[in-house]
């Protein structure tokens, strides 16, 4: 779990999945906590409609990658949807 405040940062030469890819729904990030992203796969490390990583609503994704896009799926809130692109 990330309170408010945390940041879990992936750098640049970072690849795969930093939760892994099967123990769904096990991290949270709360209302307030990032995860910048420059590198590797998606955060959510499941395909859809599973995740492991859940952004509850205030929490923050940075996504500052170059190569290529990575989807937003349903895993995110309306608010942290918006939050999302910023």
């Amino acid at each position: 779990m990330f309170t408010s405040g945390s940041l879990v940062s992936c750098g640049a030469s970072f690849t795969g999945n930093l939760f892994g890819t099967t123990n769904l729904t096990t991290v949270l990030f709360q209302s307030g906590a990032v995860y910048a992203q420059a590198s590797g796969s998606n955060p959510f490390g499941a395909n859809q409609p599973q995740s492991v990583v859940t952004f509850a609503p205030g929490s923050r994704y940075r996504l500052r990658r170059h190569d290529h896009a990575v989807v937003l799926g349903p895993h995110l809130t309306r608010t942290s949807r918006r939050r999302a692109r910023a």
